[in-house]
């Protein structure tokens, strides 16, 4: 039997690449899902396409942008009664292009989305996870969370924040039992990668020989779970820009050119 059978686990940005792939794969383990996302015309396509309808509990939409969104998440499930066994802050937005030149509503809402939404939904479920003393937080931060890369700024510095807050969080928790995993996939083959670009002459293509799959990801992701590790680096990449960032950090800059 699946460490995961039956658990309880609320995924956000349900429909993006990783969401979906979670889905697939936390269903043939035989857990129950909670989905959300930003259009509900998507999250009703997902569901028919996975079936499995005794295991997908609900679906429904929320702007994580917002606090009241976040709440929004929160009072939702809270309604019917539910506890989350497992929290994945997993939706996330992007853009490629110089600072100056990126709209300041665009890094606001990056910053709201990929760092302040799963701390407030953090706050709120952690809550409950701790009366029970029982839980899991799973963060999908990046391996930009390593290297700050030129051209991902705001990306950059929303998943930097997003690793400490989880390995914070880690250690205030070691003596419950709740847990907390980030994940920090390199370049991967999903929409993400069409994100908006800003002050480039020239449309930058990351090159797929350097993208992971979000199967792979995904595979590690729930592997790294069911052993309660805090630190889940998938992939070859992945790991080699972890490793180069802290044994030579004078030598990651050949790493990101072709984002300049």
């Amino acid at each position: 039997m699946s460490f995961l059978r039956d658990r309880i686990i609320l995924i956000t940005g349900a429909t993006g690449g990783l969401g979906k792939e979670m889905v697939k794969q936390f269903l043939a383990e035989g857990s129950k899902l909670i989905l959300t996302d930003l259009n509900q015309a998507t999250l009703t396509e997902l569901e028919d396409k996975v079936g499995k309808k005794d295991q997908v509990l609900f679906s429904f939409v929320s702007d994580l942008s917002t606090a009241e969104g976040c709440k929004n998440v929160y009072d939702t499930v809270k309604v019917k009664n539910i506890e989350i066994d497992i929290l994945v802050n997993n939706a996330g937005i992007a853009s490629i292009g110089p600072f100056l030149t990126t709209p300041e509503a665009e890094w606001e809402r990056q910053y709201a989305v990929n760092l302040l939404a799963p701390i407030r939904l953090t706050k709120l479920f952690l809550t409950d996870m701790s009366k029970r003393n029982s839980g899991h937080l799973v963060n999908i931060a990046s391996v930009a969370s390593f290297v700050s890369s030129p051209g991902l700024a705001t990306y950059s510095s929303t998943k930097h924040g997003l690793r400490a807050f989880g390995e914070a969080l880690s250690e205030e928790l070691t003596a419950t039992k709740v847990r907390v995993t980030n994940l920090y996939p390199f370049f991967t083959k999903t929409p993400m990668m069409q994100s908006p670009q800003y002050g480039l002459k020239d449309k930058k293509e990351i090159p797929e020989f350097l993208m992971s799959t979000p199967q792979d990801v995904i595979r590690e992701l729930i592997y790294g779970i069911k052993r309660d590790e805090l630190h889940v680096i998938p992939g070859v990449m992945a790991k080699a820009t972890e490793f180069l960032k802290r044994v030579a950090p004078d030598q990651m800059s050949f790493f990101f050119e072709f984002l300049k």
